[in-house]
């Protein structure tokens, strides 16, 4: 239910040895339950809820700190739905794990979930994804739009409420720069500025007007200069190229930020913020950047969402306190990740399976920073003689390794240790547990020959 936000930035990164170094985001998404994160060297790193293996790292088991996403390089877009993500690879093609009980991983195998990424089938010049609840949506360089997954409110605009284990194309629209996706509803922003939408509609999220579900995009006919979009759970927000910010739909926590907690079926004007340059929803609240560097939040604030110290809603956006420099945001759940120019990230709210990424799972009402882009980093292989490595024959020395998960001698022993009689010059590869290997320098070894005794004069 994610749009992607693509930015540049330096964030704090752990070895398996603990050493610090730096790498840099490029995208963040997330959702309810887990988040994700883009590193400039085109890996992924994921964390939070892992229960139906959307962390990609070939396992169920939860993540409180980010952890790297299987077999996947070049890595451009990313996409947090539900229970699944989507992976938009340098070359076009998209690769999906998680969840697939109504074929929104595209792969032709619905109710096969996946805990590593696989690809998905029939497509190529992919440069955007979003994913919904239960559905995702990919974007062709050519401006067409392909879906796959749940449709039973039509919310992959095919015209029909059918189900669909791979992607098929939606015939209506052309010229989409921009997609996102809400819990069952979904939005194309048109290079022409106007905006459609289609699927679940029983609070107004699709602004038409109307409480109607659609199964083939409709215009938000009051709408134009539609630059970005993103949609919440049943609500959605619009982007405007005066830097105003517009949004419909469910209101009871005051998630449209037009001061009132009353749903609205036509799109409204957000109060009190001007200058916008980034939006993104939460499931029940909204997020705002502003051309200033600041960033302005509404709606929801039970789990701390907002980062404002309480859990008070607001019908109106106040500012996050403590943040400037502000780049992004992502829609991510009951929870929000911020990003700064200094290159940090900054995250708030629910964090029961860990979707902060700051190695814990309590709740945060006030900011604290994600450890993204974990990168294993190997020590230096180093081998240590317990003794003198120069002796006379008969003698020996044992050499070992620095601990590590595996060992790989020259002389083709893989112990930690190795017991050595002759001379010669012995190196050892180790590999650790994140899968890094390092060759040691050559210890040299001298094994003399014993002296040899001469008997001079008279024996007897």
């Amino acid at each position: 239910m994610k749009i992607n936000y693509f930015f540049a930035a330096t964030v704090l990164t752990l070895n398996f040895e603990l050493q610090t170094l730096n790498c840099s985001a490029q995208v963040i998404a997330g959702d309810a339950y887990h988040s994700i994160s883009i590193c400039t060297d085109g890996t992924v790193r994921a964390c939070g809820y892992n229960g139906y293996g959307m962390l990609g790292n070939g396992n169920t088991v939860d993540k409180s700190t980010p952890v790297q996403v299987n077999g996947l390089s070049g890595i451009r877009a990313v996409a947090a739905g539900m229970y699944h993500s989507l992976f938009v690879k340098n070359d076009g093609t998209v690769w999906a794990c998680g969840w697939n009980g109504f074929g929104q991983l595209g792969d032709g195998n619905p109710t096969v979930d996946k805990s590593t990424p696989g690809q998905v089938i029939s497509l190529s010049g992919i440069t955007g994804v979003a994913a919904g609840e239960r559905h995702s949506i990919f974007l062709k360089n050519d401006g067409t739009v392909w879906v796959c997954g749940w449709n039973a409110y039509g919310q992959l605009g095919d015209g029909s409420n059918v189900d669909k284990s791979v992607p098929v194309k939606v015939n209506s629209l052309s010229g989409i720069i921009a997609v996102a996706a809400g819990m069952d509803h979904s939005l194309f922003v048109k290079n022409d500025g106007t905006v459609w939408t289609c699927g679940y509609n029983a609070n107004g999220q699709l602004g038409d007007g109307t409480n109607l579900s659609k199964n083939a995009p409709v215009q938000v006919s009051s709408l134009s200069g539609i630059t970005a979009a993103a949609g919440g759970w049943e609500h959605s927000v619009f982007l405007k190229n005066d830097g105003t910010a517009w949004a419909c739909g469910k209101n009871t926590d005051g998630q449209l930020g037009d001061g009132t907690t009353a749903n609205s079926t036509t799109p409204v004007q957000v109060n009190g913020v001007s200058g916008i340059t980034a939006v993104a929803t939460g499931v029940y609240h909204s997020l705002f950047v502003k051309n200033d560097g600041t960033a302005w939040v509404c709606g929801r604030n039970f789990y701390g969402q907002l980062g404002d110290g309480t859990t008070i809603n607001s019908a109106t956006p106040i500012q996050v306190s403590g943040l400037s420099g502000i780049t992004a945001v992502a829609e991510a759940g009951h929870h929000s990740i911020f990003l700064k120019n200094d290159g940090t990230v900054w995250v708030c709210g629910r964090n029961f399976f860990g979707q902060l990424g700051d190695g814990t799972t309590v709740d945060k009402s006030t900011l604290v920073q994600m450890n993204t882009c974990v990168v294993p980093v190997c020590n230096p292989a180093t081998i240590t003689p317990c003794s003198a490595t120069t002796f006379c024959q008969g003698g020996s020395v044992t050499l070992t390794a620095n601990a590590a998960s595996s060992y790989l001698w020259s002389n083709n022993s893989t112990a930690q240790s190795i017991v050595v009689s002759a001379s010669g010059n012995y190196s050892v590869t180790t590999t650790n547990a994140g899968g890094c290997s390092s060759a040691s320098s050559a210890t040299s070894v001298t094994v003399n020959a014993l002296p040899t005794v001469s008997i001079n004069g008279n024996t007897s």
